[in-house]
């Protein structure tokens, strides 16, 4: 799901396949039982529809976020041409159809696919909505002054042309089998032309004329560039967008959204009169207000101790909602030493490789030394499953190469030459300790994974000091924030993500050596692992160029196993996103490839009797 939201879940981030396994398993989640089981332990007004978050949205345009929530908070609004759901099927929004060789929207070459909108369709100030604002929003995402969080989702796309009102042609740079990335799910939202064409960065060579620029004073290209960046993100349609969602925003402060029905609406009129979505809600307080009090309706993925939520569960008027897809709980190795700084100022460099992360058979030992079992069934319970594979879906391989062994991790160690040789309990090797920090951002379930591994670790001789990092700074952006993920100041690191369409073409490019994060690109690229090798490179350019469905599968699993066999990361847990659902609540469909909102129009409340 960077520091921007392709980490997420961005999930990002992302997955695939509904089938649960396990035992005190919650209803199977494709919507809400249809009978409540209780009423509401509150009294609260019933026509709103009230949605928890532990972060608050900052932005509403889903190109523009900067973590799940903007996504989620987006989706209530924008729309995609297509999207998703939980089979990984694509099902139209926008579109009228899904493009299909046979009724020829998809080229049989791969080089392009047409889109057919619907007809009649308008934004929530009534203009109609053409394809001229698909094409559009395809020039707004390629202008490197608006910096687009999604723009690596159109890489591979040439040019997106409006051929009439309803019909839009994309074509694409070379052949590509991952026609179905652009403009679907979260990352495929269409923003009116005619809102953000007058708005700051809209013109792509803005850059190069500055007297074009809005922001007056900018002498150079340079000023007139940052300028026209800060005024596309404060710009007011940010927090008030246009859509032609179900819903539309009636007020924006922070902390709270308001929305209310949008009078334009292609479908019926949505159940609710009023949709609160509240941001900055810590997990157990928003689990406590969904699944017992029955002062919200949703809360977006509990990350609270399986333990907590089943009590919580059990005596309450809400539900835990599993929703699986390609999310892993990973632990990531820094091939590179942190404490080393090299000429230009750069740690955690390539330039500098770790004294001992660098060998692979400290990295197998590391991997035989964690119980994935254990990390599963006791932190997370019905909400994940030990993960053995970097991809869990559409490969989704159940043999496990590095099962739980200590014997073998401490053998490992020793041919390595790493011995206990002045008796203080870690191993050590020409003077230096095998000793790490393990950093993570603060959530319990992750504070108790960094308690178990250093536990782990322990037993093999190697010392874990425990770093616990702000959440907002972990999987910040911001160049300047070291302690972020990509920055990659520790020798260990533990977050989720994975890949967020069922197509996983972006995801595996994360791990090329053209992705890696660095200083020269403002550790702004995803591959914080610095993971490098050719023969991957190779296989992830030979599977988004073939277009046999068997062949580039076959393509996928042999860079996943390239990457279980290098020890690129280690998976620890096949995570579900566990939304807490009032039981009141029906009509959800949940999907991993879109946000949680992405059928909000369909949510109503089933009133308890």
């Amino acid at each position: 799901m960077a520091a921007r939201p392709r980490w997420i879940g961005l999930g990002v981030l992302l997955a695939g396949g509904l089938g649960l396994t396990g035992c005190n398993m919650p209803p199977q989640a494709d919507s809400a039982p249809s009978t409540p089981t209780a009423p509401l332990a509150v009294d609260r007004d019933l026509t709103q529809l009230r949605l928890l978050y532990s972060r608050a949205p900052v932005t509403l345009n889903p190109h523009l976020a900067t973590g799940v929530q903007d996504f989620e908070a987006g989706r209530i609004v924008y729309e995609p041409l297509a999207s998703a759901d939980a089979d990984g099927t694509l099902v139209p929004i926008l579109a009228a159809t899904i493009p299909t060789v046979e009724n020829g929207g998809l080229a049989e070459d791969g080089k392009s696919v047409t889109w057919t909108l619907k007809p009649d369709l308008l934004w929530s100030d009534g203009t109609p909505l053409t394809a001229a604002d698909v094409a559009f929003t395809f020039e707004w995402l390629q202008n490197p002054q608006v910096a687009a969080a999604t723009a690596q989702y159109y890489e591979a796309v040439e040019t997106v042309e409006a051929v009439d009102d309803t019909t839009v042609k994309i074509t694409f740079k070379a052949p590509t089998a991952a026609w179905t990335i652009p403009f679907t799910g979260q990352t495929g939202v269409i923003l009116p032309r005619h809102i953000w064409e007058t708005t700051a960065a809209a013109e792509p060579n803005a850059a190069t004329e500055p007297d074009s620029a809005t922001a007056e004073g900018a002498e150079t290209a340079e000023e007139a560039e940052t300028t026209a960046t800060g005024d596309v993100r404060q710009a007011e349609a940010n927090l008030r967008p246009v859509g032609t969602g179900p819903y539309q925003v009636t007020s924006f402060q922070p902390g709270e959204i308001i929305f209310a029905p949008n009078p334009n609406y292609r479908g019926d009129a949505p159940a609710f009169e009023t949709v609160a979505l509240v941001g900055g809600i810590a997990p157990y307080a928003a689990a406590r207000e969904v699944l017992l009090r029955g002062g919200a309706d949703f809360a977006y993925n509990l990350q609270v101790e399986v333990s907590a939520l089943s009590d919580l569960q059990a005596e309450g008027v809400g539900t835990v909602v599993p929703v699986f897809g390609g999310l892993v709980e990973r632990l990531m190795l820094n091939p590179a030493d942190p404490r080393v700084e090299t000429a230009t100022g750069e740690r955690s460099s390539l330039d500098a490789a770790h004294p001992f992360l660098s060998d692979l058979r400290v990295r197998q030992a590391i991997a035989h030394a964690i119980d994935r079992q254990a990390l599963a069934q006791d932190l997370y319970g019905f909400m994940g499953r030990p993960a053995n594979q970097v991809l869990v879906t559409p490969t989704g391989g159940a043999t496990n190469p590095y099962p739980y062994d200590l014997a073998l991790a401490n053998r490992l160690l020793d041919e390595a030459g790493w011995v206990d040789s002045n008796g203080d309990g870690s191993r050590d090797r020409d003077g230096i300790e095998m000793e790490v920090v393990f950093q993570t951002s603060v959530n319990p379930v992750r504070q108790k994974t960094q308690e178990q591994i250093q536990a782990s670790l322990r037993e093999i001789g190697i010392a874990v000091d425990i770093k616990r990092v702000r959440v907002d700074d972990f999987f910040s952006a911001d160049p300047l924030q070291t302690n972020s993920i990509n920055h990659f100041y520790a020798d260990m690191q533990a977050y989720t993500t994975g890949n967020d369409h069922p197509d996983p073409t972006i995801y595996l490019e994360w791990w090329t050596c053209g992705q890696i994060a660095t200083k020269a690109n403002n550790w702004q690229k995803p591959n914080n692992a610095r993971y490098c090798n050719p023969d991957y490179d190779a296989l992830w350019q030979a599977a988004q160029a073939e277009l046999d469905p068997e062949k580039r599968a076959s393509l996928f699993e042999e860079m996943n196993d390239l990457l279980v066999q290098d020890v690129a990361m280690i998976p620890i847990v096949h995570r579900a996103i566990a939304n807490g659902v009032n039981q009141t609540l029906t009509g959800l469909n949940p999907t991993p490839w879109d946000a949680s909102t992405w059928d909000i129009a369909q949510w109503q409340r089933q009133d308890s009797q």
